[in-house]
């Protein structure tokens, strides 16, 4: 299991890109497929969610995001800014394929409330399945205990919440999934001489 320096501004910004997830975007600065690796990271959103404390654990929850994306959006950081999309239930399939099962990753859990707040919750995400628009994993909420091992923009949220304080119904929640190294495919734009990235897929990435 890591714990290491999460793009959370990067992160913040997913829930504007409704408009670009109907299509893969081009990249501001094209790149051949064999000379750069990008950095991707995930975000879908559900319109309720539960998170029970599962028995005999301080830290560890069953979450189920009802409502959730059935397309999950990908986008990478400057200075590539890619992005598209790939079904949820594609990511959940090849979850193995993607490093995670060895070595989960983070992710931040963000809950809306109906006055326009938001608060985040940063865990470790295990065990995802994905069926009828609805989403269940196992979360390990990483506590006040550990937000010394936190680094970055993770560290400020990582002490938001003791695992006894987290409600058991939520309701508007967003999930950004940590990032991922992928090498991106290309295939010729519009304008001559650009480049439009393809729909991302497990076997061009390795987990960081």
């Amino acid at each position: 299991m890591r714990i290491r320096i999460g793009i959370l501004a990067s992160l913040m910004l997913a829930s504007t890109l409704g408009a670009a997830a109907a299509g893969p975007a081009s990249a501001a600065t094209p790149a051949a497929p064999s000379e750069q690796k990008v950095s991707l990271l995930y975000a879908l959103s559900g319109s309720s969610a539960t998170m029970t404390l599962l028995p005999g654990s301080g830290d560890r929850y069953a979450f189920t995001l009802r409502g959730a994306d059935a397309q999950t959006v990908w986008f990478s950081d400057r200075p590539v800014r890619l992005s598209g999309t790939l079904p949820t239930s594609e990511l959940v399939e090849t979850w193995p394929r993607f490093g995670f099962v060895a070595d989960p990753p983070n992710v931040a859990i963000t809950l809306h409330d109906p006055a326009g707040s938001a608060e985040t919750i940063v865990a470790v995400m295990r065990k995802p399945t994905f069926r009828a628009g609805v989403l269940r994993a196992t979360m390990q909420v990483l506590t006040n205990e550990r937000a010394g091992s936190l680094t970055g923009n993770l560290a400020v949220h990582g002490d938001h919440h003791d695992a006894n304080g987290i409600p058991a119904r939520l309701g508007s929640v967003s999930v950004f999934i940590d990032d991922v190294l992928c090498l991106p495919r290309f295939t010729a734009g519009r304008e001559p001489g650009s480049l439009v990235a393809l729909p991302v897929r497990p076997q061009d990435c390795a987990d960081v």
